[in-house]
């Protein structure tokens, strides 16, 4: 599947070169970021989110939750275990095949929370603990970030501080993050 402003498309199953018209969904929002967990893909719009589910292309059901949880940052949604978390505009959310939730709030306050430039997420997957980095590209590539864990209720949140980070990316062959660091000529 794939997705252009308000619409998401599906191939041909086992046909990746075809997408036929009737097979396209649309959304009421632009879509930002998709992402498939179990047998179930969340698609995170910059309004309220939608979760689509079906055996097939031709059956696909698109399903628009009544929470308004816009996606801050088209690479900051990672599937995890029973959902996808993702960037939101009062912290990290966590939507799943029965609802939104926001899973931050026990560790960062709204203020906290809108220190972080949530816009400029990028996020990954290590082990069950979900890593960003966030800020603007600059010549140094040097990025504040954070580890959150949501099973570890007292301790789930760490900030990182001044990273030397160029990307961050999930390994799919080994299941975890990747992080790769800026090539410096003379450290």
């Amino acid at each position: 599947c794939g997705f252009v402003g308000k619409d998401l498309y599906f191939s041909v199953p086992y046909r990746p070169h075809g997408w036929p018209a009737e097979y396209v969904l649309s959304t009421e929002y632009t879509i930002i970021a998709i992402a498939v967990f179990g047998t179930s893909i969340a698609v995170l719009t910059d309004g309220q989110p939608y979760i689509c589910t079906g055996a097939s292309p031709s059956s696909l059901n698109l399903v628009k939750y009544q929470v308004p949880a816009p996606c801050q940052s088209a690479d900051g949604g990672v599937p995890v275990v029973g959902g996808v978390i993702f960037p939101g505009v009062d912290g990290l959310m966590l939507m799943s095949t029965i609802g939104v939730d926001n899973i931050s709030k026990k560790h960062l306050s709204r203020d906290e929370w809108r220190a972080i430039d949530a816009t400029t997420i990028r996020a990954a997957k290590d082990e069950n603990v979900y890593v960003a980095f966030y800020g603007e590209k600059g010549s140094a590539e040097v990025y504040d970030g954070f580890m959150f864990e949501p099973a570890d209720i007292l301790n789930g949140f760490t900030l990182l501080t001044s990273w030397r980070v160029h990307n961050i990316q999930p390994d799919d062959i080994g299941g975890g993050a990747v992080i790769t660091h800026p090539v410096v000529a003379n450290p």
